[in-house]
């Protein structure tokens, strides 16, 4: 993927991953309870910190590619 490490393509990634969580959240049903939502909430936390982490790894990989 030529522009990974854009700022649209990190903000896009974002709003992604945020449409997916919240339709696995609606897709449970209201049976949710306060364990359930921890366990979404920790889980979306550890997903947006791996996009974030993702973003300085593709920006450093454009400065200098590998030649592959």
């Amino acid at each position: 993927m030529p522009n990974r490490a854009s700022s649209w393509n990190l903000a896009l990634s974002l709003v992604g991953y945020a449409l997916f969580m919240t339709l696995l959240l609606v897709a449970v049903g209201s049976g949710v309870g306060t364990v359930e939502l921890t366990v979404w909430l920790g889980i979306l936390v550890v997903g947006i910190l791996l996009i974030f982490r993702r973003y300085p790894n593709a920006r450093a990989g454009m400065q200098h590619p590998s030649g592959s």
